[in-house]
């Protein structure tokens, strides 16, 4: 017969374990959410909350109205919130772009002035 007091032990000791083992899941899960959380875009929000929008009038208007015209008006809202998101992923990407291109040429500007300096003040040094 096993002691008592001994099994007692292992369980506590086993309880232990699970309880640290879902601290240290815990502590991954939440520095996911904080990874995940940190690189989300607004483009990511955007399409999140108009996909969530879209599916809330597709269950509102089919549970409550399940008719055809209902039906047809959520395929149209679906629609133009489809081409809305379209449309402004469309736009953030063109002002990224432009942005870097700004900021690229912007620092070539940079670049192109500290050389002309520099030659020129050895240039100058020289003569």
């Amino acid at each position: 017969m096993p002691d008592k007091k001994s099994a007692d032990t292992r369980g506590k000791h086993e309880i232990k374990k699970v309880e640290e083992t879902i601290a240290d899941l815990a502590i991954a899960i939440a520095a996911v959410v904080e990874v995940v959380a940190a690189e989300a875009t607004v483009v990511v929000i955007v399409v999140v909350v108009a996909v969530t929008a879209a599916a809330v009038v597709i269950v509102v208007v089919v549970v409550e109205e399940a008719t055809l015209v209902g039906v047809v008006v959520v395929l149209v809202v679906v629609v133009v919130v489809v081409v809305v998101v379209v449309v402004v992923v469309v736009v953030v990407v063109v002002v990224v772009v432009v942005v870097v291109v700004v900021v690229v040429a912007e620092a070539t500007l940079v670049v192109v002035v500290v050389v002309v300096v520099i030659l020129t003040n050895r240039v100058n040094f020289i003569v």
